[in-house]
């Protein structure tokens, strides 16, 4: 991809229609060009800003070939890492890992494919799409059951979100224990972009053995030392809020816990607050700003291959615009990544000498 031989005023090379059809296949198909792209490219029709668009939006129509969105998902969210989790096949043998990373797939697929507000959809949901017969706690669609495929509600006072998704749950925890540490962490650099400085080699990251009446909360209580603190206050409180939840994604406190899934919220801008559990700390997410911001440069940062640079504000302020005036839709934000001038056009390297 290294454009048009000729140069725009500003020193841009424009993909040429060849290239532009390879880049929109591979960025949203992970496979080479449809005839229909090829033709276009042929054809020179690949060049203003609606030809591109009217070929974004055919090959997103396209559901079941779209790999590449899946793909993003699972690196965003994580949450097919539970497949690499160990869980004792003893203590739960109707455990299938690998099918509730397919539901959470499936899950978002429907979420996303319904348009409107996507990070609302997918923080706050009470939908699932089950991969294999669910029987569940919490399902409240009782009559869909049993129909893999089927969108089927949750008590939206129980499971709300992929936060709250067997997969994702699974995929941030331990072997044989929850881990609030992870969760947080993944709360504080996936969804609100703040970076978790890597833990110095003289400290020791192992928590306390569990021992019977002492909770997570308690056994955290090692971090409040001053070579911990500091992190850890900004990541142990939002992982907590999902203690909930036990290790494998299953209810595991009633109404008259002793566990505390209270906490604060802080880097979330103009949300930040007091939290009481995982569903008041997924609903607070879905209104921040600054979730919205980070959710864009994750998307920018997979779709155009690399981290963005001090040229690349303009674009990232405009397809931000335009994912705000679509009231949030993802494939909206898709479309405006995929005309916009960083993923269109490219600067030619200079040689020694001068030349190009």
């Amino acid at each position: 991809e290294v454009g048009k031989s000729v140069p725009d005023e500003s020193g841009r090379h424009h993909l040429t229609n060849y290239e532009m059809a390879n880049a929109l296949s591979f960025g949203i198909l992970d496979a080479p060009p449809d005839d229909l792209l090829m033709e276009a490219a042929r054809n020179s029709e690949l060049e203003t800003l609606e030809q591109i668009r009217i070929h974004v939006r055919r090959l997103l129509n396209r559901r079941d070939e779209r790999k590449a969105l899946p793909r993003f998902f699972r690196e965003f969210f994580g949450h097919g890492a539970a497949v690499n989790v160990f869980k004792d096949p003893t203590q739960y043998p109707d455990l299938n890992i690998a099918s509730l990373v397919r539901s959470a797939d499936h899950t978002i697929d429907y979420l996303v494919r319904r348009g409107g507000d996507s990070i609302r959809r997918l923080l706050t949901s009470s939908v699932f799409v089950p991969d294999l017969p669910l029987s569940c706690e919490s399902c409240v669609d009782t009559d869909e059951l049993g129909s893999p495929g089927t969108p089927t509600r949750q008590d939206p006072n129980i499971r709300a979100g992929l936060l709250t998704h067997p997969a994702w749950l699974i995929a941030h925890s331990r072997n044989d224990e929850t881990d609030p540490v992870g969760r947080g962490k993944f709360i504080r650099e996936k969804l609100l972009c703040f970076g978790v400085p890597s833990v110095p080699i003289d400290v020791d990251q192992n928590l306390p053995e569990p021992r019977p009446g002492v909770t997570m909360r308690e056994r955290l209580d090692a971090h409040s030392a001053p070579e911990c603190a500091g992190c850890h206050r900004l990541m142990d409180p939002l992982g907590l809020a999902f203690e909930t939840f036990n290790h494998v994604g299953l209810l595991q406190v009633g109404p008259n816990s002793p566990i505390d899934t209270s906490g604060v919220l802080e880097g979330s801008g103009d949300v930040d607050g007091p939290i009481d559990g995982a569903l008041d700390l997924t609903r607070r997410l879905a209104e921040s700003r600054t979730v919205r911001l980070c959710m864009t440069r994750a998307a920018f940062r997979f779709f155009i291959g690399r981290n963005e640079q001090l040229g690349d504000g303009c674009t990232l302020s405009d397809i931000q615009e335009n994912a705000d005036e679509t009231g949030g839709d993802f494939g909206q934000l898709l479309t405006a990544i995929f005309i916009s001038d960083t993923f269109r056009y490219r600067r030619q390297p200079i040689v020694e000498g001068g030349q190009e």
